[in-house]
């Protein structure tokens, strides 16, 4: 998990713009959409561009992600649907970025990378959503090793060391996120108010 205090200093770091855009009174909403089209492109990137370059729109999708939160405390505009709506486009936009990696490796004819990349993918969105549903029966859960700001950092400094490298990146995701799940399976399996 990434530290508090790291979450705090990011927020601290990103201060500066998130006053500029907080000044355009553009709605938070509208920030959600935007990280959502720049997960597109940064998946197409993945897919045709030149690979490292996808860092950069993961980085502009990634701040874009967490402006669309400041910006909705700060403002006061923090409402169930926008949480409900950064949620949803969350998972599509995690979506588009696997599938343009796995498309790149399908295009490379890499098997194993790409069966890494879809476990990768099915493991990042049961996260989140066992985490939902294990709200829903009162015991929201955070454990195991990879929530998304992990997932994403993981996936951007991978992407620093180039394709080939990237591989491992992957198939370590794949991992951490299925065991995320697994962890989460046997927590609420022994819970007895559950049975």
């Amino acid at each position: 998990m990434i530290p508090e205090s790291v979450k705090t200093q990011t927020r601290n770091l990103l201060k500066p713009l998130t006053d500029a855009v907080e000044q355009t009174k553009l709605p938070p909403n509208l920030l959600t959409y935007l990280g959502l089209i720049l997960s597109a492109l940064t998946g197409l990137v993945y897919w045709k561009g030149p690979f490292r370059f996808a860092s950069l729109f993961l980085l502009c999708a990634g701040i874009a992600d967490i402006l669309d939160g400041e910006v909705a405390r700060r403002s006061g505009q923090v409402t169930r649907f926008g949480a409900f709506l950064d949620s949803t486009l969350d998972r599509y936009s995690e979506s588009f970025i696997w599938l343009g990696i796995l498309l790149r490796y399908w295009s490379y004819e890499m098997v194993a990378a790409q069966i890494f990349a879809f476990f990768a993918l099915v493991g990042s969105l049961l996260v989140s959503y066992t985490r939902t549903r294990s709200s829903e029966m009162g015991h929201e859960t955070r454990l195991g090793p990879l929530e998304r700001p992990e997932r994403m950092v993981l996936i951007f400094i991978g992407t620093l060391f180039g394709m080939d490298v990237f591989v491992w990146f992957v198939l370590a995701l794949a991992v951490l996120t299925n065991l995320t799940v697994i962890v989460r399976i046997a927590y609420l399996s022994r819970q007895k108010e559950l049975r």
